[in-house]
């Protein structure tokens, strides 16, 4: 029986990917930079250590003043998390809770904007634990987050469900031996068929999480 569900953050909870790529280029273009990638695609599930390196790709020095220079940009330029939360998170949220699910997030990003997220949307009651990629030595794609969740939930891995959206997701969630669902992005189109299934919106998966209910309550 499933019994726990882990969520990615960034293009699952909210639509945050084209968002955090439109101010880093921003960031670059009033520095009068180019970057190295400014494509979406890039940029997808992957950590902040990569972010950078796809943006900076071969001066190190350099790169880190600009991260230093960026954190102050982020500061006076958010996002606002509550303008990009995805239709139905919280639906799904609940409903999870009232059937006793065990409610878990394993995001590759920085702890710090995930729990900015949180409370800007008031999501944190919901969430029985919460990972960031920075808690972990290695980021997605290795699976090391998503089985230090499982770990931490106290559940095998058989009796859990990840919701991804990102190639790099998936892969970490498909290596830790985990049912993975991938959520299809709204403004973009990504290979997500290693994924176990692929749903299209939050109302979608509600549905599916009230079938899995029924069957195993009736």
């Amino acid at each position: 029986m499933k019994q726990a569900v882990i969520f990615d953050m960034d293009g699952v909870l909210v639509n945050s990917e084209r968002a955090y790529l439109e101010r880093r280029l921003n960031f670059f273009s009033e520095k009068g930079i180019q970057p190295g990638s400014d494509n979406l695609k890039d940029y997808l599930g992957v950590s902040n250590q990569r972010v950078w390196e796809l943006l900076v790709p071969q001066n190190i020095k350099y790169r880190q003043e600009l991260r230093k220079d960026y954190l102050k940009y982020q500061e006076t330029h958010p996002l606002d998390y509550r303008k990009i939360l995805n239709k139905g998170v919280r639906g799904l949220l609940c409903y999870l809770q009232q059937m006793d699910f065990a409610i878990a997030l394993a995001s590759a990003g920085e702890l710090h904007e995930v729990k900015r997220m949180l409370k800007e949307c008031h999501l944190e009651y919901y969430f029985d634990l919460v990972m960031s990629g920075e808690m972990v030595d290695r980021n997605k794609p290795d699976p090391m987050i998503y089985h230090a969740t499982v770990e931490k939930l106290g559940l095998p891995a058989s009796e859990c469900i990840v919701i991804e959206d990102s190639v790099t997701g998936i892969t970490a969630a498909k290596r830790a031996g985990l049912e993975t669902w991938a959520l299809k992005p709204k403004d973009y189109e990504i290979d997500q068929s290693s994924a176990d299934k692929i749903v299209n919106n939050f109302e979608e998966i509600l549905k599916k999480f009230q079938k899995i209910s029924e069957k195993y309550n009736s």
